[in-house]
């Protein structure tokens, strides 16, 4: 986190105050997540494009772009400020923040396109008190008092400041290489580290993409999936790394089947190398068919070409 860029910051949000009148209505008090849950604000993916025809020196804010989503349990309406820093290819050093936009959250999410100057390296979200309405603020709290706030996400200035994020870092393939790296290891959960048998078959799942075996992919499928479009799907991009989340029952099946929701955390690369390496949150629907489970394959791509 960067404390030190405060002073600059202070001065622009003095002269701001009072212009964040915000006619937006929120939720009813006792309808908020965040009077029950810790508060957070999340990365869930990114796009990154670079349009200079591969020029990394800098100094070409038109030409690249990146496509931030993100989730939050504070309220809708919330004014989030994204702030992104870049890496600068001629000292392989990272920079001085060089970018920020400000998002409302709605349906607690949130979607942002930035131009950074050089290649973003790590992105952060920060809550200013004075950017929010009188709505907000009658929930969360004119420094935040009515909600739970992680000490790691708690800014040491807490009349300006909010919340504030870690930095996540992203385009780390991009950088790598730029660098002279070595290729990075991910986390890959095997079957053999889980005991629910519709999460171990999630993870066979896993596996054959990885390893682009389709004809594998489809013996973990539900029985009734089209499997002919698995290498379509799929071979956009691929895995890198793995784990299981959480699991939970969803809704029942007309034909009685049962259905679990497995959240699961990825690592993907897609086809489009401007894309970078991304950490994902997905959610796979593994379905019970005749007693056999089995992975509906389209479930997995809600948001995975994001």
């Amino acid at each position: 986190m960067k404390k030190g860029i405060y002073t600059l910051i202070l001065i622009g949000f003095l002269s701001s105050c009072g212009n964040n009148q915000s006619s937006d209505k929120t939720q009813t008090v006792q309808d908020n997540k965040i009077l029950k849950e810790t508060a957070y604000v999340q990365l869930d993916s990114y796009e990154y494009q670079d349009n200079t025809n591969g020029d990394f020196s800098g100094g070409s804010k038109n030409g690249r772009t990146i496509k931030v989503s993100g989730s939050t349990n504070f309220p809708d309406g919330t004014v989030i400020e994204i702030q992104t820093s870049g890496f600068i290819v001629s000292s392989k050093e990272s920079g001085m923040s060089d970018t920020y936009k400000e998002v409302k959250v709605k349906d607690g999410k949130f979607l942002a396109t930035l131009n950074p100057w050089n290649i973003t390296d790590t992105i952060e979200f920060r809550i200013f008190t004075n950017k929010q309405s009188k709505d907000i603020l009658d929930i969360v709290g004119k420094t935040g008092e009515k909600i739970k706030i992680n000490p790691a996400n708690k800014d040491d200035f807490p009349q300006i400041v909010l919340f504030q994020s870690d930095n996540y870092a992203v385009n780390e393939d991009i950088i790598s290489k730029i660098k002279g790296e070595k290729s990075k290891d991910y986390k890959f959960q095997t079957a053999s580290e889980l005991n629910k048998p519709y999460e171990k078959v999630l993870a066979e799942f896993a596996k054959s993409w990885k390893d682009k075996d389709w004809k594998v992919m489809a013996t973990y499928c539900q029985p009734s999936a089209n499997t002919k479009s698995l290498a379509p799907l799929f071979d956009l991009v691929s895995i890198l790394g793995f784990e299981v989340i959480s699991s939970k029952q969803g809704t029942p099946l007309p034909s009685g089947n049962i259905i679990m929701e497995v959240e699961f955390s990825a690592v993907v690369k897609s086809v489009n190398g401007m894309k970078g390496i991304q950490s994902k949150k997905l959610k796979a629907n593994v379905i019970q068919e005749n007693g056999k489970w089995g992975v509906n394959p389209t479930s997995v791509t809600r948001n995975l070409y994001d």
